[in-house]
């Protein structure tokens, strides 16, 4: 068996993101590692520690990966959901550039590997069995498109590397999770759901995709570029998701009509090359 591969020294990029506050802490536990933490410029204030940096400055990205040479880089950080509809040539600029850039800038450096930080969104929302790595890539929203972008600049590049495709997070900071929204909701701030019985996703929880990030930075690969899908694997409606925390409380939740949306991943490959099995809501809140 091939030896697992030091972290040395880290890049993290979105590090003050709820993600990367995460993966820092994780970072902080280990003996082999050296941390380079990156924040946007708006996040600088509450981050001292960490090199305030704006992911679109590509110049400014490069000169940094020059300077500091990492082994590894967690490159998390990215614009996401409303934003980049919002400002999409800007969410190309932070989501697919920064990518490139990092790619670029990494390929004087043989034995560094990247890890992106990308999404089931790739696949689209109207499945019908869960997404393996080769299902067809459909999803049209801007978000999508533009960390398929930073998954081909992955796939182009000359660096060691793994795209990371996340089910739907939640947990400690993920205060925008359905989970979470149904977890705080009150009787004077009830939460919005829409089609219940028919709105299916695959929630996985934050330590566990921690555990996926450091486990994809550390494992051997079997080939230089791989993508691996990471979450539980579990198809669960909003219906079920209710009964499960109305076990532990009260759920307060306003239910409306919507149409069928179905977002579940095979998981088998993460199982056989990270070593990680992420736990179902059932598992977690049952």
């Amino acid at each position: 068996m091939t030896a697992a591969r030091e972290l040395g020294t880290v890049l993290l990029t979105g590090a003050s993101g709820r993600l990367g506050q995460a993966v820092h802490r994780a970072l902080e536990q280990r003996a082999d590692v050296r941390v380079v933490p990156v924040v946007s410029p708006r996040a600088a204030a509450q981050h001292p520690a960490s090199i305030a940096l704006d992911l679109a400055d590509h110049e400014a990205l490069a000169a940094l990966v020059a300077e500091h040479a990492p082994d590894t880089v967690l490159h998390l950080g990215a614009m996401v959901g409303a934003a980049c509809q919002t400002d999409p040539l800007a969410a190309i600029a932070v989501n697919t550039g920064s990518t490139r850039a990092i790619v670029d800038a990494l390929a004087p450096h043989p034995g560094a590997r990247i890890v992106l930080a990308s999404t089931v969104a790739l696949y689209g929302d109207a499945g019908t069995e869960p997404f393996s790595e080769a299902a067809p890539l459909v999803g049209q929203s801007a978000y999508a498109r533009t960390k398929r972008g930073a998954e081909e600049a992955l796939e182009s590049g000359a660096v060691e590397s793994v795209a990371l495709r996340i089910a739907n997070l939640w947990g400690p900071g993920f205060d925008d999770s359905l989970v979470s929204r149904l977890q705080s909701a009150t009787d004077d701030s009830p939460a919005s759901v829409r089609g219940p019985a028919v709105f299916v996703r695959d929630y996985v929880h934050v330590d566990d995709v921690v555990a996926a990030v450091l486990a994809a930075a550390t494992v051997a690969l079997p080939q230089p570029h791989l993508v691996v899908n990471v979450g539980s694997g579990v198809a669960t409606t909003t219906a079920h998701l209710i009964e499960l925390l109305e076990r532990h409380g009260v759920v307060h939740a306003v239910v409306e009509d919507g149409e069928p949306t179905w977002s579940v991943i095979d998981p088998s490959l993460m199982h056989a090359v990270l070593g990680v099995h992420a736990r179902s809501v059932d598992e977690l809140l049952g």
